[in-house]
């Protein structure tokens, strides 16, 4: 059982109180915020790396007067970041999705 689908409830019986587990299922809305979130998480984990690199690598292209070298690296390093976030991101929900799955 997963326990973010776990509703602890407080009953009164003959002997005093229980504490009983309910199985709760998540609502559509849920399910949509949480695609939303992943949706989002998706794309800032692609485009934050890549404009870092772009501006980390121009501002070291001023300072050291090297005008498409470090840029070009650095954009290339960020491409290189987006990519593994997102095989990482992709890993996890698999991951997640394949543990519902197997619960149900």
């Amino acid at each position: 059982m997963n326990a973010d689908n776990e509703k602890k409830v407080l009953k009164l019986n003959e002997f005093g109180f229980e504490i009983e587990k309910l199985q709760v299922k998540p609502k559509k809305s849920q399910k949509r915020l949480g695609l939303l979130v992943n949706a989002s998480e998706m794309g800032f984990s692609i485009a934050l790396p890549i404009v870092l690199g772009v501006l980390f690598g121009v501002w070291l292209d001023k300072k050291f007067n090297t005008q498409p070298k470090l840029t070009l690296s650095f954009l290339m390093l960020g491409v290189f970041f987006s990519f593994a976030n997102l095989y990482l991101i992709i890993k996890e929900f698999t991951r997640k999705d394949g543990k519902d799955k197997k619960e149900m």
